[in-house]
């Protein structure tokens, strides 16, 4: 972190303890069945957050990146060097635990920001990194982030308000592993997930063996319970999709567990 702003950098160092904190408790509580799913629309975007001359300034000092289904962005327990920004396409974060199990911790949609905590304070990211189809980043180093913290005070500000909103989201994230069934994280998964198709349709493009990864349950425990949203009338599966059809119905799922 710079020198020029002690009071500034001690900010940022304790939103990273606090959010490196919660990181900790997701990594106990993920591996038993439950994934973030918070519906961000574009909500890590930082040009959000930026000014027109401070998004420019951004993408000037920015190298981009371009890469394959599967590249790796970056390893579990890797140090972090850059921090990345979305131009298209999608990232997924995966968690794998020495027992072998691996969880597909969340995704990164185009505009989105990761890799900044670790990027932050120097210490080894919790997930690995990999681009699900063809990718886009704009990647920032050390040298390049201390030049826009110098030159766009905004830019400082943006990078604390994306901290408190993962802060924010750990938090909903936890509480919700703590009084949610399975049943209700796969509801609401479902509702913040989906997004409208050609036909005006609200589709989920997960396979079950994705939302499998994402809950780190086995594929026989989603297909049961979407058989049961089914049956109610809430979904349709098709293949590597679901389809909802009742979001008033999904919505009291979510709410309360299914008999």
């Amino acid at each position: 972190m710079g020198q020029d702003d002690p009071e500034e950098d001690r900010v940022i160092r304790e939103l990273i303890v606090a959010v490196s904190n919660l990181h900790q408790m997701e990594s106990i509580l993920t591996l038993t069945r439950i994934s973030d799913g918070r519906n961000r629309d574009r909500r890590f975007n930082l040009f959000d957050l930026l000014s027109e001359p401070a998004q420019n300034a951004f993408s000037r000092a920015a190298k981009t990146r371009v890469l394959q289904d599967g590249q790796v962005v970056y390893h579990q327990d890797e140090p972090g060097q850059e921090m990345f920004r979305i131009v298209s396409g999608e990232i997924r974060l995966f968690f794998h635990h020495p027992d072998g199990r691996q969880l597909l911790f969340t995704t990164y949609k185009s505009g989105e920001c990761f890799g900044l905590l670790s990027f932050l304070d120097g210490l080894p990211s919790q997930y690995g990194a990999e681009a699900y189809g063809e990718v886009t980043l704009q990647v920032l180093g050390q040298r390049q982030y201390q030049m826009l913290r110098a030159q766009h005070p905004i830019f400082h500000d943006a990078v604390v308000e994306l901290l408190c909103r993962h802060i924010r989201g750990l938090t909903t994230f936890v509480v919700d592993a703590r009084l949610d069934d399975f049943t209700q994280s796969l509801a609401r998964r479902l509702l913040e997930s989906a997004r409208l198709d050609a036909d005006g349709r609200q589709v989920v493009h997960q396979s079950q063996a994705e939302l499998s990864l994402l809950f780190g349950v086995s594929r026989q425990t989603i297909n049961k319970t979407l058989k049961q949203f089914e049956e109610r009338g809430l979904v349709e599966v098709e293949y590597g999709a679901v389809v909802l059809t009742d979001i008033k119905g999904l919505r009291r799922a979510r709410r309360r567990s299914m008999p």
